[in-house]
């Protein structure tokens, strides 16, 4: 097994948005919209999974379906450089998550054929001080659309998140300032996902709370919670609440229910000697453990030696919710088999009745 991850380092993002195009802060409705388009999907990816893959499927085919005249459109996987004290191991995986997120953009530009483009993206590594730079620390998404801008100056920036960083958006630093000239960032695509325990309850406060309604264009509603998380204390959601109308919210859809941290879990196992996991690996990156695409994912074990911030506490209730993620998926797929079966069986049997009157 590979230990460290060996490729060439990865390339800047250039600008490839010098064509003349429309003024990105025009009235021009996204359907007429005739320059460059650029995404930028936040997330950590730590691990990268088979769902984070699908939420770029899902929102590449909306923002498809919204720009139908688009020059270009380019989907960029923001790599997180480092994360909180429950993200240690962000930081020393960013080559190998890098390298990882290249094989998801070349299964999906392989399928979109060069209508959109994906690329991971060194940004905010570079914004926080590059590679050599130790520990990694997070940077907010305004300096990540400020230096978009200035690389791309002719395009229409959009965002893709999950559900979860929906939840945070309001707090995020400057987020009120997203729509205002330079950046014009209105429309902010996403992808869906159960919220777990330990979101609940502030769920739960949000939707008996006097919060801010956010249409998510599907008919469905989100409640923003008047109380701020303890990471974003000193900031009001009503300076957020004051602009909410000038985005644009989409729901994408709901990726298969993948989760990192689960991952990172039955990894250790898996290089613990555990084989009965690699189904697991499979079912959650999309790729069989022993294909040469995978060795990303198995360079990251060597560089945080096997996770070692996921403790054998922090793993057991993920393990838990692995087994049932796993019969879950495994029901679903057994449903697929037997449907695509009776579909087989009823042509068949349309088939046969079709032989037996020509045959009369």
């Amino acid at each position: 097994m590979s230990t460290s991850w060996t490729g060439p380092p990865p390339p800047h993002n250039v600008n490839n948005s010098s064509m003349a195009a429309p003024d990105p802060g025009s009235d021009i409705p996204n359907g007429a919209w005739t320059g460059p388009v650029i995404a930028s999907y936040q997330g950590a990816f730590g691990p990268p999974t088979k769902g984070h893959m699908q939420g770029a499927d899902m929102a590449a085919a909306k923002i498809l379906e919204d720009f139908p005249h688009a020059s270009s459109i380019t989907i960029l996987w923001m790599l997180t450089p480092g994360g909180s004290d429950k993200k240690e191991h962000l930081s020393d995986t960013r080559a190998q998550r890098y390298a990882a997120l290249g094989v998801y953009s070349s299964m999906l530009n392989e399928k979109y054929t060069g209508r959109v483009r994906f690329e991971p993206s060194y940004i905010e590594v570079d914004i926080d001080g590059g590679l050599a730079k130790t520990p990694a620390k997070s940077v907010a998404t305004i300096h990540t659309l400020r230096k978009l801008r200035e690389l791309h100056p002719a395009a229409r920036i959009v965002l893709i998140m999950g559900f979860d960083n929906l939840y945070n958006l309001p707090y995020w630093v400057d987020s009120e300032k997203y729509f205002l000239p330079p950046l014009f960032v209105k429309d902010i695509y996403i992808t869906y996902r159960q919220p777990d325990d330990k979101e609940l309850p502030t769920l739960r406060e949000a939707k008996s709370s006097a919060g801010v309604p956010i249409p998510l264009g599907n008919g469905a509603n989100i409640l923003f919670t008047s109380v701020a998380p303890g990471w974003a204390a000193g900031k009001s959601i009503e300076l957020f609440s004051s602009v909410i109308d000038n985005f644009r919210f989409h729901l994408v859809g709901q990726p298969i229910g993948t989760s990192s941290s689960i991952l990172r879990c039955i990894m250790q196992k898996i290089a613990s000697g555990d084989h009965s996991y690699k189904h697991g690996f499979e079912v959650l990156v999309g790729l069989n453990y022993d294909d040469p695409r995978a060795e990303p994912w198995k360079a990251m074990l060597g560089a945080t030696s096997n996770f070692r911030w996921d403790t054998e506490a922090r793993c057991a209730p993920k393990l838990v919710e692995y087994s049932a993620l796993l019969f879950t998926m495994d029901a679903l797929a057994k449903g697929g088999r037997r449907r695509k079966s009776k579909k087989r069986t009823h042509r068949k049997s349309k088939k046969s009745k079709k032989n037996k009157r020509s045959s009369k």
